[in-house]
């Protein structure tokens, strides 16, 4: 009689995001794989390939998984054991963005079926326009300009964290602004926050 090893390995696959996310923001994944036996498996290894719309960003893995293939060398799993990887990324595109994770293992499952898991992303669309003008476009030196800066969201969806970006150039010295503190001089940041 040839006893052949058998591991029922498992994995779950869950990310931090649950609201739509915006482009730029971080998301991170959390997947687990888990070993219900009955025996040990060997070599277990994850593919985990972030898809378009996504740019790594760092894991704790230690070292064991690899951004540029996607692959997470995990090893051998006693009967029991249970392992988890967190990835964060950068979103970089709109839609929804799909990331799956398969473990494989070159010992038998018994219950095959559930070493794959995916979860979606919703990433907000929204078209931001930005205007500008000036009330004297000839002033004299040491006059004063008024900026009117506008900025709209055609949609269609809320754009949440905006921020636009009006540093003054050489030869224009801050003054006044009625932003109510959203505008940094220094940084020339405008922070706009929601715009539905």
């Amino acid at each position: 009689t040839v006893n052949i090893p058998e591991a029922d390995l498992t994995l779950t696959k869950g990310v931090d995001e649950t609201r739509p996310a915006n482009i730029g923001s971080s998301v991170v994944y959390t997947i687990t794989v888990s070993n219900s036996g009955p025996d040990a498996a060997a070599n277990v290894t994850v593919t985990d390939e972030l898809p378009s719309g996504l740019n790594y960003l760092s894991d704790d893995g230690a070292g064991a998984y690899d951004d540029a293939t996607g692959l997470w060398t995990i090893g051998a799993m006693p009967n029991g054991t249970t392992r988890t990887l967190h990835i964060t990324a950068r979103v970089t595109a709109t839609g929804t963005i799909t990331n799956t994770a398969t473990a494989t293992s070159p010992t038998s499952d018994p219950s095959p079926g559930d070493e794959s898991d995916s979860v979606d992303v919703s990433v907000r669309q929204a078209d931001l326009v930005v205007a500008k003008s000036v009330d004297d476009a000839t002033p004299d030196q040491g006059g004063q300009v008024v900026y009117t800066v506008t900025v709209r969201n055609d949609g269609p969806e809320t754009a949440t964290g905006v921020v636009v970006a009006d540093s003054l150039p050489a030869g224009l010295t801050y003054v006044s602004d009625d932003a109510a503190g959203g505008y940094d001089p220094l940084s020339g940041d405008w922070t706009v926050g929601t715009m539905v």
